[in-house]
């Protein structure tokens, strides 16, 4: 018979970032490391572990006490990639769309824990009254800049 022998709680083999989420109503903040590792919540719950670099854990601690762990693909959360984009307004609005669904990703993984994500909600990018008149007058690419910090 075989037993799971991998320690309750967290094991960590490299620590690649870690970041604050937020707080939720109760006041209780929470914060996430991306690692290298194992977590086991109790020794009756099944282990979660890293598969590489590339598929590390991100793991949830409220109050500075680990309390979910997943693995994730490092790509789909971070900044969009290097990729090119067309230097046209389609390309553009792929670029957007790919920044957007990004953010819609972050707000939704932090939701689950009630941390408040009204701020995120106004970074999303798109069209505007705004950046319409600034391209009819400057040219897209002037607006475009104001719009787009990666």
């Amino acid at each position: 018979m075989k037993r799971d022998k991998t320690p309750v709680g967290l094991v960590v083999v490299k620590q690649y970032e870690e970041g604050h989420m937020g707080y939720d109503e109760d006041k209780n903040e929470y914060n996430y490391i991306i690692v290298e590792g194992t977590w086991r919540a109790d020794a009756n719950s099944l282990t979660v572990e890293s598969e590489s670099a590339d598929r590390p854990l991100r793991v949830v601690f409220k109050n500075n006490q680990p309390i979910d762990a997943e693995v994730i693909t490092m790509r789909d959360w971070g900044e969009p990639d290097g990729r090119d984009y067309e230097d046209n307004e389609a390309g553009q609005k792929e670029r957007m769309d790919d920044y957007n669904a990004r953010l819609d990703k972050v707000i939704a993984w932090l939701q689950e824990y009630d941390i408040d994500t009204s701020s995120l909600e106004g970074e999303k990018v798109g069209e505007s009254t705004q950046s319409q008149e600034a391209e009819s007058i400057y040219g897209p690419m002037l607006s475009l800049q104001s719009h787009f910090v990666w």
